[in-house]
């Protein structure tokens, strides 16, 4: 019998208590309950650094391809990418109430590109009324959902896919100007050999990395950026009675600088602070592909109205 003043230690680790059975598993409560959500097994740097690059050069070039066709064409292959976005970005928030902001966000969708398709002047703008009633649409769906949880993350979710679809739509509002499709070849040529440039580059010289902890490097970010530069002029100087080489350059030199911006930050969220969840990490691989593309819709409209008008 140990003595009075002897204080044994406790501890609540088993794999510290050395009265523990050996290999029994801790008896400590589950949170894989049936409503729990499944956590991610496999580590965020496993993803693929360099194929979504390369497919969002094909994406890309498809959509340059559709502008040359003609604004409705174009439609149809925009509206395929705002709703795969819609999908891996509610996906990758894993927000409440994901079915009623999925049919929001498929509604503006095709409102931001018929607003805009069927202008008879390309015109941005148009898509903002379709924003706004996005917002009541999104209101009116937290009303009504319940139970009425996670509210501000599904509101939030709900009004970027409308903002996501309007700047899709850029592409379609700026084919309605003479010479669009052109303007919007030359936009979408660029941001997507910046894409994939900048991948390929990465597999060799990854270093220095472009933000601390990134898989991106500066290298590979610098010579995407000059293959846009090349591949504008090219593409320019082979349609010198609507851009030019010196049009050419800029057209794809703004579209590919976005584009790499938003490529990075997607990478960064990878790199850095990824989703713990299967469902949220496997949607980054297709928002990483399409994303980059779509934000760099805007910079496209403004730079070929400029240079258009």
């Amino acid at each position: 019998m140990p003595p009075p003043d002897t204080i044994k230690r406790v501890t609540t680790d088993p794999a510290l208590d050395p009265a523990a059975p050996a290999g029994r598993p801790s008896s400590a409560p589950s949170r894989s309950g049936r409503g729990a959500r499944r956590r991610a097994t496999q580590q965020p740097t496993r993803l693929p650094a360099t194929l979504p690059g390369l497919l969002a050069g094909l994406v890309a070039a498809a959509l340059a391809g559709l502008a040359l066709l003609g604004t409705a064409p174009l439609g149809v292959g925009v509206l395929a990418v705002q709703i795969v976005v819609a999908l891996a970005w509610l996906a990758t928030l894993d927000a409440r109430g994901s079915t009623g902001a999925f049919l929001i966000a498929v509604a503006a969708s095709i409102a931001c590109d018929i607003a805009v398709g069927i202008a008879d002047t390309p015109d941005l703008g148009r898509t903002a009324l379709v924003v706004a009633l996005a917002v009541l649409a999104a209101l009116v769906h937290q009303l009504t959902r319940r139970p009425r949880r996670g509210v501000t993350l599904s509101l939030a979710a709900t009004l970027s896919t409308a903002v996501f679809a309007s700047c899709a739509s850029a592409y379609v509002a700026l084919r309605v100007e003479g010479g669009g499709g052109i303007a919007d070849a030359a936009a979408l040529f660029g941001a997507g050999v910046a894409l994939a440039v900048a991948r390929l580059v990465d597999l060799v010289a990854p270093r220095p990395a472009a933000v601390p902890g990134s898989r991106r490097g500066v290298i590979g970010l610098l010579v995407g950026l000059g293959a846009a530069a090349a591949t504008g002029w090219l593409y320019g100087h082979a349609h010198p009675g609507v851009l030019g080489s010196d049009h050419g350059v800029r057209m794809a030199i703004v579209t590919a600088l976005i584009a790499l911006l938003a490529d990075l930050a997607v990478d960064a969220v990878l790199s850095t602070a990824p989703p713990d969840e299967e469902r949220s990490v496997a949607a980054l691989s297709p928002l990483g592909m399409l994303l980059p593309v779509v934000l760099a819709g805007p910079a496209a409209y403004v730079a070929g109205r400029i240079l258009l008008g």
